[in-house]
């Protein structure tokens, strides 16, 4: 009989390739989401406060893989992320206990430590847990509640740490939550002034003449930004080499790319691969400059990356191409 594996958020950004990579391990995959995903698995239609909906996600269970969280920086969405995150993880776990226990692989977060604040680099998975961040707090709170049913009840536990991730197709997405901000100058000034951040948008509004323009952020001193951009697929892998490894039992290890993004590198190959130019701006505060040392995760799960950031730009350059190609207007 084949070994059977829950995952929550089975059609999120990560869920849906743990899902079919599952599935293509010869793994029997059950879902939980509030919509049915890939047909790679059987679907429970729901989220984590309906109780007959976990009931039925967790019937038969072998291993459990706990994706789905709600991500959020915004003070007013404070309540709706504690319950997301905390409430609802206390659910399940409450719901794999009565259940008879199953094997428990919880997705965790670097916004622990936090990746914006180290304390030194790289980062690894002794670095101190102080988060700055609501999300932050949520998934540290989240890990020490499955150590805690694993010392109390004894359901074995892996812990991975996820890095910032992205499909590849979000990168050169103008609206994308992330990428847009991130890498799109407008849409950088329209979110620091949703944030409050009066002084770097008035910065980056001396750049923003109204044409599609791209951003290469730098702090103050002039180090240009640097950070892990995790790709899906290869975070997904990661989960999934977990559910098969019996050494990560007991663990906590981090996921993420074999090297950060330096934004000096990526933002003018960005600019190369979609024809948009770009300013090169000094943002005031702090900008993120951190990496990840992931070589637990190679030791123990025999991860090893597959989707560079390089190649990452290269998938988001086909689908921006293929965005504006569908934007056109027809040709008489």
């Amino acid at each position: 009989m084949s070994t059977t594996v829950a995952v929550t958020g089975a059609d999120g950004r990560i869920g849906r390739h743990v899902v079919r990579q599952l599935a293509e391990a010869g793994y029997r995959v059950r879902g939980l989401d509030r919509r049915p995903g890939s047909e790679a698995a059987e679907y429970v239609v729901g989220d984590m406060a309906d109780e007959q909906a976990l009931a039925a996600l967790l019937t038969s269970a072998d291993i459990v893989v706990h994706l789905a969280a709600l991500m959020s920086w915004a003070e007013s969405d404070a309540a709706a992320v504690f319950d997301a995150n905390i409430t609802a993880t206390f659910r399940l776990l409450e719901a794999v206990r009565t259940a008879g226990g199953a094997e428990i692989i919880l997705a965790s977060s670097g916004e622990v430590y936090p990746e914006m604040a180290p304390s030194y680099l790289p980062i690894d998975e002794d670095h101190p847990r102080r988060p700055r961040s609501l999300y932050g707090m949520t998934k540290l709170l989240d890990e020490e509640m499955a150590w805690f049913y694993a010392r109390r009840y004894g359901m074995p536990t892996t812990v991975l740490r996820f890095p910032h991730t992205q499909d590849a197709a979000e990168l050169l997405d103008p609206g994308s939550v992330f990428s847009g901000p991130r890498f799109f100058l407008h849409q950088k000034v329209q979110q620091q002034r949703a944030l409050g951040n009066t002084e770097t948008a008035a910065v980056l509004e001396r750049y923003d003449d109204g044409r599609e323009r791209l951003v290469l952020s730098r702090c103050p001193d002039g180090t240009p930004y640097q950070m892990p951009i995790g790709d899906a697929r290869d975070v997904a892998t990661g989960v999934v080499l977990a559910v098969s490894s019996q050494q990560a039992r007991g663990q906590t290890i981090a996921l993420g790319p074999a090297e950060a993004a330096a934004f000096d590198v990526i933002v003018p190959r960005m600019s190369e691969l979609t024809g948009l130019d770009y300013v090169d701006v000094r943002i005031p505060g702090t900008g993120p400059h951190y990496s990840v040392d992931i070589s637990k995760a190679r030791r123990v799960l025999g991860y090893e990356p597959a989707h560079p950031i390089g190649r990452m730009l290269e998938d988001a350059a086909s689908a921006y191409h293929q965005r504006q190609a569908a934007a056109a207007p027809p040709v008489e």
